[in-house]
């Protein structure tokens, strides 16, 4: 989990959130049991064009574990003080309480904000540091707060298909250490450069590689000088390919 920005709401959102909730209002003269999560799927179409704008801006990566959204996969809006507990429906069009949200951690996480004790709410990643609370042995990630232990728990982010993700690109990242030490100059360069891109918020799993790379090679990980950005269009294809080459070699090792 990595400390994200949704940024200002996109233009005309007061008026678009202003017309819901009035929408929700008038719903309930004629239904009166309407609940905020069928309203809600009522006007989800509506809400399509703005939910784009937050997973762009959150580089369609689920703002609880990084796994990456699909580019056909409609992103799913996650509100973080819950839409069904009926002290936060009022902040259901808030567009400071959406996050992103793969289905699983969405799931989970369901109608859980603290329980009623602040020291089991669950990590807010748009305005809180999550390194502070959540860190990673290898690619476990490990409670170092009471909050951090409960937010792992809760959304299951040690569940098994994304620790299999996760080590799998963590040795990915590996291979890329150890290639930017040995090899041609160009695979050095390349492999530099991948680096730093792993490191970038759009990255998968970046929180897991700042803390390995940050252990592995610390002055890389926190250069006197930041790294520049690195586009990332393409680069997990790329690196992929990179690491591919490397197989041969990998293969002569007894």
């Amino acid at each position: 989990m990595i400390r994200v920005n949704r940024g200002d709401p996109p233009p005309d959102f007061a008026i678009r959130r202003a017309n819901w909730e009035t929408g929700l209002q008038q719903a309930r003269v004629g239904d009166p049991k309407i609940t905020a999560s069928k309203y809600w799927n009522r006007v989800r179409p509506e809400i399509r064009n703005d939910a784009e704008v937050l997973a762009a801006r959150l580089h369609r990566k689920c703002a609880f574990c990084e796994s990456k959204m699909s580019h056909v996969m409609s992103p799913q809006i996650e509100h973080f003080r819950p839409k069904s507990n009926a002290a936060y429906e009022g902040r259901m069009f808030d567009w400071s309480n959406w996050l992103l949200s793969c289905g699983v951690c969405n799931t989970k996480k369901g109608r859980f904000f603290d329980g009623g004790n602040e020291d089991l709410r669950i990590i807010d990643p748009a305005s809180e540091p999550p390194s502070d609370h959540i860190g990673f042995v290898g690619s476990i990630p490990l409670g170092l707060s009471s909050r951090g232990t409960e937010t792992i728990k809760r959304l299951r982010l040690r569940r098994e298909a994304l620790n299999s993700y996760r080590t799998a690109w963590l040795a990915v990242v590996g291979v890329l250490l150890l290639a930017a030490l040995d090899g041609s100059l160009a695979t050095r360069t390349a492999a530099r450069r991948y680096l730093i891109w792993s490191m970038q918020d759009e990255a998968p799993f970046a929180a897991m590689v700042r803390e390995f790379i940050g252990e592995m090679a610390p002055a890389f990980a926190k250069p006197a000088v930041p790294h520049p950005h690195i586009a990332g269009e393409g680069l997990v294809e790329d690196i992929l390919r990179l690491v591919k080459r490397r197989e041969p070699d990998i293969a002569q090792l007894s």
